[in-house]
């Protein structure tokens, strides 16, 4: 048996705040599916992108970016709120009926430098590799939780800066029999969000992490969302955001695994 994981990333550049500032958080999240069950999730996303808006049967969506849904950017330029919100409401409903359930982890860069040194990020990479990596993690604690002995694959959105190394401390994790077991490792990609749909329900997830961390950061910020809050209510999400002494734990112990495994 086999089940397909898929992940994209929010934050550390590739936002900015209304300051201007570049974004210092990071997000991975993303989804686990059944295989069939990701086919028809699947056809149920193209339905939505090929017909976003009833109101305009002449528009389509190209992809689901969920800032661009949130801010009426983008493809979502010109499109009134109310419906922004209906065509979201309706990416949440397909992913709450398909698939299994969703992680996503988060840092910040100031704190993960902090706690970092170069001959680390050479042996286990840096913030990037470190939230894809946790979310293998994830995925290896609901199979043991769930007793699922089969395989895992797993896809994460293309283009990141780090993809690189990323994909480098992947195929060293797959070569190592124990990482290879806890993982139910059956390979990763790395694929464009337009080409693999599924990777869009990751960029969903992200933004609305990221969203709910910077705001719970902020002595100032507003509450959770409401969508947020009823896509938790009825789907299970494992989220975690590292803060300076989780991380400063989470790189000893590696320091030590690897020494050891």
């Amino acid at each position: 048996m086999m089940m397909e994981a898929y992940f994209d990333e929010s934050g550390c550049g590739n936002e900015q705040g209304k300051d201007g500032k570049k974004d210092d958080l990071l997000v991975v999240a993303g989804y686990l599916f059944d295989p069939e069950k990701c086919k028809t999730f699947d056809l149920a996303w193209q339905a939505i992108l090929k017909s976003p808006c009833p109101d305009d049967p002449s528009r389509e969506l190209k992809y689901f970016r969920m800032s661009e849904c949130a801010h009426g950017t983008g493809q979502f330029k010109g499109i009134p709120v109310e419906q922004r919100l209906e065509v979201e409401k309706r990416c949440l409903a397909a992913i709450t009926e398909h698939a299994e359930i969703g992680v996503c982890v988060s840092m910040r860069k100031p704190d993960f430098d902090e706690v970092s040194t170069p001959v680390y990020e050479k042996a286990f990479g840096g913030i990037y590799t470190h939230c894809a990596m946790w979310c293998f993690n994830e995925m290896s604690l609901w199979a043991d939780r769930n007793n699922f002995n089969g395989s895992i694959s797993y896809f994460f959105e293309s283009g990141h800066a780090d993809q690189s190394e990323a994909n480098e401390v992947m195929d060293r994790a797959a070569t190592r029999p124990t990482w290879f077991k806890k993982f139910r490792y059956g390979g990763h990609a790395f694929k464009p969000k337009v080409e693999l749909r599924p990777l869009q329900s990751g960029d969903l997830l992200a933004w609305q992490w990221h969203t709910d961390v910077k705001n719970t950061l902020d002595p100032n910020g507003r509450s959770r969302r409401k969508d947020f809050a009823a896509l938790l209510e009825k789907q299970k999400v494992w989220s975690k955001h590292f803060d300076m002494e989780e991380l400063l734990q989470v790189t000893l112990e590696s320091v030590l695994r690897g020494r050891t495994n």
